[in-house]
Parts: structure tokens; C-alpha cells; sequence
């Protein structure tokens, strides 16, 4: 009898323990509230940054079906310092020169300005620009345009027409109609092109164009230090003139009158503009350096 009990004992002591250990189990494997809920927060923010996004798109779309508008968006695009002439939408419309287009947006969605601002700060900074170069050296202002929205780069490219009517487009093929991107921002808008640097194919002012860099010209300081790189090199300090005080004198203000005639050269190279995506030019072209080309910049 004394047997029996036992075993009762130790088969129930045996069920309590696996059903303890399905409930760690259970425990371990079952994600907490907390954490379902930040990744939904994700993801609700970047369904709402995307719906925001396609309500500006559509607005800008609308609003640029009047001719006077296209021409003074065109206008403000050629003015924009960057390869690309791209415009941060928000700091734009929030600009004077931007003042008509936020105001059009408003009355084609029948909200206030303010409304519409509001939209936009749901949504992580914004550029707009023509992407492809072949519109950008051909539209004159006249025509209807799309307007292409996309977040994310895996997103797809939503475009609305004139009409407001959405149309899909493809990234890895050049949409035909003259195209107008709001995208997230790539591009560091405190880097301008440099001074100097010109803009290419735009038909003589009626197209927004592409800006292009100065060519690089060496200055007189950057040959003398070329000269001076080669001396070091063959050691000619050790030879005469060299080792006579006038000589060195001779040297010395020849340098000194390179460094007053001459400024320092700029590569030209540098700008913050980039591109967004399949349709742009190639990305960060304008930005790369070659050190074995541009000599102010501490190649000696």
C-alpha cells in the first residue's frame, strides 16, 4: 500500500513539474506588450509618414497644373545652388519665393497654410527637384508634369498627374513626361556648388539646366608647390644657389609673391548634392575627390 502512495506521489510531483515547465516556456517564448507595442509605433509612423506624404504630392500636383506656377517653380529650381538644383521642400514653402505654391496648395485642398505645414512636419525632411537630367535640360515650364512621392528607397514611386489621378511608375525606366520628385533628403544644403561654377544645356536661360563645377585651373601657388615637391625630391637645397643666403632670399620672395597674387584654389568637387535615386545622376559624383588631380589639397 505504502508502494502505491508512492508512485501516486511521484507520477503527480512528475505532471506538476512539466506543467511548470510548458508555463516558463510559455512565458519565455511570448513577446510582452511593451515591446509589440513600440514596433507597432514603427510601423504606424511610417504608414502615417507616408500618407502625409502622398497627401503633399498630390497637392503639389494639382497645384502646378497652372502655367504661371510651373514657370515661377522653375524659376526658384534654376536659382537652387546644387548640382541638381534641388529645393528642401519645407524650408521653401516656408520662404517667400515659396509663398504662391503653399498658398495654391491650400486652396486646391481646401485647407489653410497653416494645415498644410502641419501635414508636412509628419514627415521626415523632404527635397524636391527634377531628377531626370533630360528633363531638366529640355522643360521649358510648359506642359503638364507629374508629381513623384516616395519615402523609402525600396518604396514604390507614386506619382500624381495634373488631375490629382495616381500613377505608378517604374524606378529602373525614365518616365517619359517631365517629372518632378519629392523625396526624403539626401542632400546636405549647406554645401552649395562652389563660386564659379556654371550651368550646362539649360537652352539660354528657358531650362532649369544642370550646374556643373568650374574646371579646375592651377593657380601660382599650387605650381610652386609642385616646384617644391620636385626640389625636395632631387635635393637641390644642396646645390648652389641654394646654399648662399641671396639665393635663399630670391626663393623666399618669389614664394611670397606667389602667396599675395594668387588665391588658394578650391577644389571644385565639393558639394553636399546627391542623388535620391535610379533616375539621378550618378550619387555623391559631385562630391568625390581626386588627390592625384586637384593639388590644393595637401599633396605635399
Amino acid at each position: 500500500m505504502k508502494h502505491r502512495n508512492r508512485g501516486r506521489v511521484a507520477g503527480l510531483s512528475f505532471i506538476v513539474a512539466v506543467v511548470a515547465c510548458a508555463d516558463g516556456v510559455e512565458r519565455i517564448a511570448a513577446p510582452s506588450a511593451s515591446t509589440q507595442g513600440v514596433a507597432d509605433g514603427g510601423q504606424d509612423a511610417t504608414v502615417a509618414e507616408r500618407a502625409a506624404l502622398s497627401k503633399i504630392g498630390r497637392l503639389v500636383a494639382i497645384s502646378l497644373a497652372d502655367r504661371e506656377l510651373r514657370h515661377r517653380l522653375k524659376k526658384d529650381l534654376r536659382a537652387a545652388p546644387f548640382k541638381e538644383h534641388k529645393l528642401e521642400l519645407g524650408r521653401y514653402l516656408r520662404s517667400a519665393d515659396g509663398q504662391q505654391l503653399l498658398r495654391r496648395m491650400g486652396t486646391t485642398g481646401d485647407r489653410s497654410a497653416d494645415a498644410i505645414l502641419t501635414t508636412l512636419d509628419q514627415v521626415r525632411s523632404l527635397e524636391l527637384y527634377m531628377p531626370v537630367r533630360k528633363h531638366r535640360e529640355e522643360w521649358v515650364g510648359d506642359g503638364e508634369l507629374l508629381v513623384a512621392t516616395q519615402l523609402e528607397e525600396d518604396d514604390a514611386i507614386v506619382a500624381f498627374n495634373g488631375r490629382g489621378q495616381e500613377i505608378r511608375l517604374d524606378a529602373s525606366t525614365e518616365p517619359t513626361q517631365p517629372t518632378i520628385s519629392i523625396v526624403a533628403s539626401e542632400t546636405r544644403f549647406d554645401q552649395p556648388m562652389p563660386i564659379g561654377s556654371k550651368n550646362i544645356e539649360d537652352r539660354n536661360g528657358q531650362a532649369i539646366g544642370t550646374l556643373m563645377p568650374p574646371s579646375f585651373q592651377p593657380s601660382g601657388r599650387d605650381i610652386v608647390r609642385v616646384v617644391r615637391r620636385w626640389w625636395r625630391r632631387r635635393q637641390w637645397w644642396q646645390l648652389e644657389p641654394w646654399r648662399t643666403a641671396a639665393g635663399r632670399a630670391a626663393w623666399i620672395v618669389s614664394r611670397v609673391l606667389a602667396d599675395s597674387r594668387y588665391p588658394r584654389a578650391v577644389d571644385p568637387r565639393e558639394s553636399g548634392d546627391r542623388g535620391s535615386h535610379s533616375w539621378s545622376d550618378r550619387p555623391g559624383e559631385a562630391t568625390g575627390r581626386r588627390r592625384s588631380i586637384v593639388l590644393g589639397r595637401g599633396d605635399l
